[in-house]
């Protein structure tokens, strides 16, 4: 199985890869609709994997952000094509937290440029737009400054709100309202859409702080301009590299008192980035054994429950042979078998276990006698 790293990542990592049994081609410099061509899973960081480069792959099951977000990756064009799209989100959750609340106390402390006299943070309010980990991470940093924190999420709860130490708003709207400080986190990253609209920006108090280092398309960016030019508005963000800005971030080239803007910058702290490293490497292992990405965000959840077509049952029971499983899965990507979901176990001693599969269709006959054939293999069950 050939893994491509479009973008660096540590040497070591790269050996660790190679070590599980990939064939590795790190190319940093290469032309991605070249590369990828034979490639079946893609690592990519800063690269953006378009429409063209997916059509150009034609053997690709997975692309792996090591980073967090998706927004880079052109996620429908893979769906599309059965491909796998996946990220790293907690890898760099403390490094983004932290760079939300440094962007906070630059803007408040006018160390840019001079804002004038700095209002301070202790005792005004950070709404949260969605309680990701690094929303926690930060609403913890905010609290022991002395803010209030309040959030709204979908999933967040009265008793869990209480748990985490924070308050818990009914709307979005509410958030923009009564927070001096909104930072936005949705759970579904870029796929939110815009969040922060012209009526909710609207809604900030005058010299409020509104912050964006989790994805692009969250934020009506002229809106955001009109408030820096009228001074009412004060602006972080860290989802552009530095050649993105154009005409799609109307204020970039403007020094606005009340802007400042980092390129991506939020995860480049060394712990981040071993964390990040380690992840990409935890998530190759994975998708070797079980041709499944953690943390992949363009697959739904189990199919078996929507009565959506005819399912079979396979088992496979195996040896501890690390050989075994790759071979399995290689059968049923063979014989083009559609895995709706999979579990497995092991046997007392470690000795041997059983992995049971899911299947959309019937089972092939020729699919079973593959598998019978695999060294290792102690047994086969379909129905």
């Amino acid at each position: 199985m050939h893994v491509l790293i479009a973008d660096p990542l540590p040497s070591e990592i790269v050996s660790a890869v190679e070590s599980l049994g990939y064939r590795v081609t790190h190319a940093p410099d290469a032309d991605l609709a070249t590369a990828v061509r034979d490639a079946d899973v893609l690592v990519v960081s800063k690269s953006r994997v378009t429409r063209r480069v997916i059509d150009a792959a034609e053997r690709l099951n997975a692309i792996l952000r090591a980073g967090v977000g998706v927004d880079t990756i052109d996620v429908p064009a893979a769906s599309a094509r059965g491909i796998a799209v996946a990220h790293c989100p907690a890898a760099d959750v403390n490094a983004r937290a932290e760079h939300a609340l440094a962007l906070t106390l630059a803007l408040d402390r006018g160390l840019v440029r001079n804002a004038g006299q700095a209002l301070g943070l202790r005792g005004r309010t950070l709404g949260l737009v969605g309680f990701d980990a690094t929303a926690k991470a930060l609403g913890a940093a905010a609290s022991a400054l002395g803010m209030r924190v309040l959030v709204w999420d979908p999933a967040l709860t009265p008793a869990l709100a209480a748990e985490a130490g924070v308050h818990r708003s009914d709307s979005i709207d509410a958030v923009f309202t009564r927070a001096e400080v909104v930072s936005l986190h949705p759970t579904d990253g870029a796929a939110a859409g815009v969040i922060a609209s012209e009526a909710r920006i609207g809604k900030l108090a005058q010299g409020a702080t509104l912050i964006n280092v989790t994805a692009r398309g969250l934020v009506d960016l002229q809106a955001v301009k009109n408030g820096l030019e009228a001074g009412s508005l004060r602006f972080g963000q860290d989802v552009y590299d530095a050649n993105d800005y154009g005409d799609d971030v109307p204020f970039a080239a403007d020094a606005y008192p009340g802007l400042l803007a980092t390129y991506r910058a939020a995860g480049k702290t060394r712990a981040a980035e071993d964390a990040v490293a380690h992840a990409v490497l935890r998530a190759l292992e994975q998708f070797l054994v079980q041709r499944t990405m953690p943390d992949a965000t363009n697959l739904g959840g189990d199919s078996t429950s929507r009565g959506d077509g005819a399912r079979s049952h396979l088992v496979v029971r195996h040896s501890a042979d690390p050989g075994v499983l790759p071979a399995v899965f290689e059968a049923l990507r063979e014989q083009s078998a559609t895995i709706v979901s999979l579990g497995g176990q092991s046997f007392e001693g470690g000795q041997a276990g059983v992995v049971r599969f899911e299947l959309a269709g019937a089972v092939a006959p020729a699919l079973i006698e593959e598998l019978e054939e695999i060294s290792g293999v102690l047994g086969v069950e379909a129905r």
